[in-house]
């Protein structure tokens, strides 16, 4: 998307395989990434995530999505499309409250433990 006080410019799509070729090397080697993405952006910042065996949070979060599909869709009879007569704003800005309440429960058990 061009930024409205900046003149357009066209940036030409990277093929799909160096694409892909790039994507798997980033995946197999956190260390091919340019320095200034491993590095903390500065003092106040995480350390970098340390690499384990653990899985792919990316998956994860896929298999969720799938499995709230298929129970939206067994629950209300259909899937979450748009135009479904409910405010989705009103529906997010609940579900954020919650989350936010759930987050906060979550640091305050940790920190008294």
């Amino acid at each position: 998307m061009n930024h409205p006080h900046l003149p357009p410019r066209h940036v030409e799509p990277m093929p799909e395989p160096q694409f892909r070729a790039m994507i798997d090397a980033l995946d197999a080697d956190t260390t091919a990434l340019p320095p200034q993405l491993r590095r903390p952006r500065d003092a106040h910042d995480q350390p970098l995530p340390t690499p384990n065996d653990g899985p792919s949070i990316h998956d994860l979060v896929a298999a969720d999505i799938a499995a709230r599909k298929a129970l939206g869709t067994s629950r209300y009879g259909t899937f979450l499309q748009p135009h479904n007569g409910r405010d989705s704003l009103l529906d997010a800005y609940q579900e954020a409250l919650d989350l936010a309440c759930y987050l906060r429960q979550a640091i305050a058990e940790r920190d008294s433990s």
